[in-house]
């Protein structure tokens, strides 16, 4: 949670690798409200983690109003195939958007 308590407060860092670090459903929760307010990541990788179906959609609920990720690894996350889905989506239309405006 720390890591998360201080990507809140982060304006500068635009990548970010959370892989293989033993991660779970509490903290996709807390990377769930980072996706929510963060205004500078903008890839994540957070592969090879058990955050689970829950996990998936709490993320998926945190990036509703996410503008600016354009890249989210999910490798192995045992989230759910929809979750995986709707958050590959969004991410899609998030770099489109990036793109459109530069």
């Amino acid at each position: 949670k720390n890591i998360c308590h201080a990507l809140l407060k982060n304006t500068t860092l635009i990548s970010v690798d959370l892989s293989s670090n033993g991660l779970g459903e509490q903290m996709a929760a807390a990377l769930a409200e980072v996706l929510s307010r963060n205004t500078s990541l903008r890839h994540i990788t957070i592969s090879c983690n058990k955050l689970g179906v829950a996990g998936g959609r709490v993320l998926q609920e945190g990036l509703e109003e996410n503008k600016v990720l354009e890249t989210f690894d999910l490798r192995l996350t045992e989230i759910s195939q929809q979750s995986e889905h709707s958050i590959m989506n969004v991410v899609k239309g998030n770099k489109e958007q990036l793109q459109t405006a530069s």
